[in-house]
């Protein structure tokens, strides 16, 4: 199978550039196009259409579409973006034959009144936001009229798209494990032990503080040093992705959120390097998961035991962190779990 491939038009977790770069090692031709702001690796085409007017936007998007439209085979796009703001580029696009495929990712088509129905905390995640769900799907409903196959990352996301997809497929996120900065070996990093006394240095590193439920982290984590002085509590946002990992990397124990209800690419780089992660994963959502995710589940109600309980518990930190390393290798490797996942999905549907 050899296709040309286009993926944009927006950089999340940095997966368009990730596929792109992969498959091009391996003989495709593919281009990568991030047209907002992002802290992860460079696009083939990278840069901030923000910074241009409503009609600067529209002419540098009509003219990315034009200089892409006949090149590649397939168009996978993500966050619910196409090339124009009305969509009518995936009508050319249908009717020349190309692929297309839709990954959603999250907040462009997550929907409260859906998650409340298998997440209690729904409402807390929402509490300061306010969803106009009609227009949510008004964008799936445009997306799905013209690209039969949605992406996605899990069970969760797959409940908000399946009514309006032809078909929906699940792709687990990747993590390049090739690369030295996934290693905790390159780091310098003193490892837990059974016997080895010292303060625990204890992680969050919130993208938006209200969905994570930082709020209760924090007094959490307050409560937890009411009580004990054998931790440091370390708060990471606003860094770019390199800079972000070398703090991960000091890291003890990483609390990634207690709302969502499923893991996301933080969880997988913490345990990437070895860090036992903590965060909510909810009974709907776990199901998707293989039966061994590591990850050590916890509430707003229990945070608290939960990391007094894992703290003086050395062995089971370290436990979680060595197999949280070896799931990450089972099912989120880019070369070995994800990317012939994506190869299949291609060929399924092309």
């Amino acid at each position: 199978m050899s296709l040309k491939i286009f993926y944009g038009l927006i950089s999340i977790c940095g997966l368009n550039t990730t596929f792109a770069n992969a498959l091009r090692e391996k003989g495709f031709d593919t281009k990568s196009v991030s047209f907002l702001k992002h802290y992860f690796e460079k696009s083939d085409i990278d840069f901030d259409i923000n910074q241009f007017t409503k009609h600067e936007k529209i002419a540098i998007r009509q003219k990315i579409f034009e200089e892409h439209k006949d090149h590649y085979d397939i168009f996978h796009f993500f966050f619910a973006h196409t090339f124009l703001y009305d969509q009518k580029d995936l009508i050319y696009l249908s009717s020349k034959g190309k692929k297309l495929f839709m990954h959603h990712n999250g907040t462009d088509v997550r929907r409260p009144s859906v998650l409340e129905k298998f997440n209690p905390y729904a409402r807390l995640m929402y509490k300061d936001f306010l969803v106009n769900e009609d227009e949510v799907v008004k964008y799936i409903k445009n997306c799905a009229e013209w690209i039969p196959v949605s992406i996605v990352q899990d069970l969760e996301l797959a409940e908000y798209v399946q009514p309006f997809y032809d078909y929906v497929e699940i792709l687990p996120l990747p993590i390049d494990l090739r690369l030295d900065k996934y290693s905790i070996e390159n780091y310098d990093y003193e490892p837990i032990t059974s016997t080895r006394k010292r303060r625990l240095k204890i992680i969050h590193a919130p993208t938006n503080r209200t969905f994570k439920g930082t709020d209760y982290i924090v007094d959490a984590i307050k409560k937890v040093c009411l009580k004990r002085n054998d931790i440091e509590f370390i708060l990471i946002e606003n860094q770019n992705h390199n800079d972000f990992l070398k703090e991960l990397a000091k890291g003890d124990i990483i609390i990634d959120h207690l709302l969502y209800g499923a893991y996301g690419m933080l969880s997988i780089e913490a345990m990437a390097l070895k860090k036992p992660v903590i965060t909510y994963i909810n009974d709907f959502v776990k199901k998707g998961y293989p039966h061994d995710l590591p990850i050590i589940s916890a509430t707003i109600d229990n945070l608290e035991k939960v990391i007094d309980q894992l703290i003086d518990d050395k062995e089971k930190m370290i436990y979680a962190g060595e197999q949280g390393r070896k799931y990450v290798e089972e099912y989120h490797d880019l070369e070995k779990a994800v990317l012939p996942r994506l190869i299949d999905i291609y060929e399924k549907y092309c």
